[in-house]
């Protein structure tokens, strides 16, 4: 049996950019503000760590190592190198989203620094093993969801959300149905309603859809 999919509203940028696609109008759009991005990059180039900056639907880099070369082959991004990151946050006002990328350890005491500083207006996550993302604190998957759900007049009872990291907990705890990849992260297991026997990798999300729907 052959499903069609039809996508009218897009998340991206773990809830901070909300996209209707018909006309790629924007719904929402939730940013770091200029000040604290550029504080984040200054402390970011003191512990030598590569910081990605998105902006709209490029991402920009000062430099491309090991680190970045291995996010452009998995995420299938090609990133833009500039001279400076600070410079182009105070041209564009702040920015969506800043990864961090690069060595665990480091980015941990990074992330413990941060929070000093900015536990009530970033939300910090690790996403993947040397991903450290920082968002706005209004921002989130879980809260984009709700604000999307509301908006199409539906129930959070009728609404799917598939993860495997971090990232995706919000919304898969808040989700009529949560599920989690089998390769997912296990400390999200606790949380999910379904674990899928598939990975992502594997058609999991056929998985579910043939499932459940």
């Amino acid at each position: 049996k052959k499903y069609e999919i039809y996508v009218d509203n897009i998340i991206s940028y773990n809830g901070a950019l909300e996209v209707e696609t018909k006309n790629y109008s924007m719904i929402d759009k939730r940013t770091i503000n200029c000040e604290i991005s550029k504080s984040v990059i200054q402390l970011a180039r003191d512990y030598d760590i590569v910081v990605q900056v998105y902006i709209d639907d490029l991402v920009y880099v000062e430099k491309i190592n090991s680190y970045v070369e291995e996010y452009m082959r998995i995420d299938g991004v090609i990133v833009k190198k500039v001279d400076d990151l600070v410079k182009l946050v105070e041209e564009n006002n702040g920015s969506i989203k800043l990864l961090l990328n690069g060595d665990y350890n480091k980015l941990a005491i990074l992330k413990k620094e941060l929070e000093g500083k900015y536990s009530d207006q970033l939300d910090m996550f690790f996403s993947y093993k040397n991903y450290l993302e920082l968002v706005n604190i209004e921002t989130n998957k879980g809260l984009a969801l709700t604000r999307l759900t509301k908006s199409l007049g539906i129930s959070m009872d009728e609404v799917i959300a598939v993860g495997d990291n971090q990232n995706d907990r919000s919304m898969i705890e808040l989700a009529g149905l949560g599920c989690l990849m089998a390769n997912g992260n296990k400390e999200l297991v606790e949380i999910a309603d379904y674990i899928t026997e598939s990975d992502n990798d594997n058609d999991a999300i056929a998985e579910i859809i043939y499932k459940f729907i």
